[in-house]
């Protein structure tokens, strides 16, 4: 009598210890989910390392990283910048975020991504790992975040009436509109793409033909407006000036060898930049202020 007794003291005592704190969730009840893993900031900029950077691609389509090395005078110089950039973007609740990585702890990650100087900055589009662009803009706080935002929206503003274009027109000092008939075409790719770089100008783009009309366009063409102070016209006001005009002239039809969208789209881009970067570049004959591409 007393061992069976013995027994079931044991036994009490076993259950008891396996009772509610020690058992698993009952029927129905849900169980507790990990801790999300979050990743450390400082200054409003993410802290990366080769265990976290893929959660952070994962996390942010649109994400600018610094490789820097903490004895970096030039990095010691951009930080700041980088640091305001980063507010500027919050403040505007943007989706591009900025993070930085200290290049000599994380050796994994420099020579995975060929980083042999500092500060080097890498930019990466919807978690692709394996491209980043590398980024060669400006290293003050505005013009980090510009360059962010043209990535990560539109490079330039759809215009679809005379109202809109010209709240744009005279809202800035410099205007450059892309006119063309069909926004599929190639040239509106190169358009879109030069106008993320061009940081100090701002872009627009159509395919309306009430703004053909209102311009007096016939084809596809990129006008530059710049509103004009004294000594240039007599008065402030809106230019427009006409910057380039795809055009099919004999002289520049690309060889039959060679693929005739290609040449036509390196030729674009290789006389866009010199205009755009030069606007006081002298009129054509008779006509003041205007500016004709020549390509095919």
């Amino acid at each position: 009598m007393d061992g069976q007794l013995l027994l079931v003291l044991l036994l009490l005592l076993l259950l008891g210890a396996s009772g509610p704190e020690g058992q698993g969730p009952g029927p129905g009840e849900p169980e507790e989910e990990p801790p999300k893993e979050e990743i450390p900031e400082e200054d409003g900029i993410l802290v990366l390392s080769r265990r976290n950077l893929g959660l952070a691609l994962r996390e942010h389509r649109t994400l600018l990283v610094q490789f820097y090395a903490p004895w970096c005078g030039h990095c010691k110089a951009l930080a700041p910048e980088y640091s305001k950039a980063a507010a500027l973007l919050a403040a505007e609740s943007a989706k591009a975020r900025l993070a930085k990585v200290d290049g000599p702890a994380e050796t994994e990650l420099t020579e995975e991504f060929a980083v042999t100087a500092y500060p080097t900055l890498k930019f990466f589009r919807d978690g692709n790992r394996t491209h980043p662009e590398e980024y060669t803009g400006p290293r003050e706080a505005e013009g980090i975040a510009e360059w962010l935002r043209r990535r990560a929206g539109p490079s330039a503003t759809r215009l679809e009436d005379e109202d809109g274009a010209q709240a744009l027109i005279d809202g800035r000092d410099v205007v450059v509109i892309g006119f063309f008939q069909d926004l599929q075409d190639e040239d509106v790719a190169t358009f879109l793409a030069l106008a993320q770089d061009a940081l100090d100008m701002t872009f627009g783009l159509t395919d309306q033909p009430k703004l053909f009309q209102k311009f007096g366009l016939t084809k596809d063409t990129v006008v530059l407006f710049k509103k004009v102070g004294q000594g240039q016209g007599g008065g402030r006001g809106s230019g427009p000036w006409l910057l380039l005009t795809p055009a099919e002239l004999s002289s520049h039809q690309a060889p039959p060898t060679e693929n005739r969208c290609l040449h036509r789209r390196r030729r674009f881009k290789n006389d866009f930049i010199p205009l755009l970067s030069n606007p006081l570049h002298p009129a054509g004959p008779g006509l003041r202020n205007v500016h004709i591409y020549t390509g095919p």
